[in-house]
């Protein structure tokens, strides 16, 4: 079960230390100097991690070295968030040797995506608010567009709701029209199915839950909706915002439209349906709050999602 309240982290301010970490795969050295340039340009300081540049074939690392190295970002007191360098695979390998409950009584702002959804299934379990969203050798090594930069940052720096959480270029479309106010959950499809049957399983009941993916042929798509229906993850959310999920060039016969599939798992759960929130793996990435109370409102011509709730808290207030 998850925690009744949220914890929200404290809010970062200029001059703060920002921690990297790399949880899953190596790490490009220019590219994450790239990426630190741009936390520095926008007032922080920054740690690497000790072990962040290393490998150990697909992994950044050994699995050892990657859970110290989050350990002590979070332990640090002169660390005052944690960004991970970029996504890939291992993540999973790191939970059963991290304590989330603890890591959540030091709260501190966490962001990442991608193979870092199984981090944040962990510590949105243990209560702890985190953030959906860039990452340092990835959308921070090169110029975001100031809708996204703006988003992130009002989220990470201001203890406010965020209020309207979209890119006015790129809207979302109505699949199922309907009204939902709920925590958001979710994150990359392929590994919300991965922890389920584990201990570190997600939990969506009440919650907006959000899906995204990539790389993905429709079949694919169409079996892990499956997987979860049957797990009876989806008739627990309150509504459904969906991301990118689907890769055409990989499907190897004509697929049926995508809106098609997901009507074929959601609209008879009587809940509301959005698609193409551009969150996740999509250039310019919006972030997205984990464990924050928002609003959807879907009607046939539009699509408004509404952060209600602070992402972080004031520095030295209760939660």
């Amino acid at each position: 079960m998850q925690p009744p309240f949220p914890v929200r982290p404290p809010c970062l301010r200029p001059g703060d230390t920002i921690g990297i970490v790399a949880p899953s795969s190596p790490v490009p050295p220019a590219k994450l100097a790239a990426g630190i340039a741009t936390l520095e340009r926008w007032g922080y300081r920054v740690v690497v991690a000790p072990h962040v540049l290393d490998r150990r074939g697909h992994l950044a690392g050994r699995d050892e070295d990657r859970v110290a190295d989050l350990r002590e970002m979070f332990a640090r007191p002169d660390i005052q968030g944690i960004f991970c360098a970029r996504g890939g695979c291992g993540c999973i390998r790191l939970l059963p040797h991290l304590d989330f409950a603890a890591l959540a009584q030091t709260p501190k702002v966490f962001v990442g995506y991608s193979d870092v959804t199984l981090l944040h299934t962990a510590l949105n379990r243990a209560g702890l608010v985190t953030f959906f969203g860039p990452m340092v050798s990835v959308e921070l090594a090169r110029p975001l567009p100031p809708v996204a930069e703006q988003c992130l940052r009002s989220l990470v720096t201001e203890p406010a709701p965020l209020g309207l959480l979209a890119d006015p270029e790129r809207p979302a479309q109505a699949v199922v029209p309907g009204h939902a106010v709920g925590p958001l959950a979710g994150g990359t499809l392929s590994l919300l199915c991965q922890s389920l049957g584990t201990p570190w399983e997600f939990h969506a009941p009440g919650c907006l839950l959000f899906l995204e993916d990539v790389h993905e042929p429709l079949y694919r798509v169409d079996r892990m909706l499956t997987h979860l229906k049957l797990a009876g993850k989806l008739d627990a959310a309150a509504g459904f915002v969906i991301g990118r999920l689907h890769d055409a060039d990989l499907d190897a016969e004509p697929p049926l439209p995508l809106s098609a599939v997901l009507a074929d798992h959601l609209a008879d759960l009587g809940k509301p349906v959005a698609i193409g929130l551009p969150v996740g793996h999509v250039p310019g990435t919006l972030t997205l709050p984990l464990g924050v109370r928002a609003e959807l409102d879907v009607t046939p011509t539009s699509v408004t999602l509404r952060v209600r709730e602070p992402a972080v808290a004031e520095r030295g207030c209760p939660n």
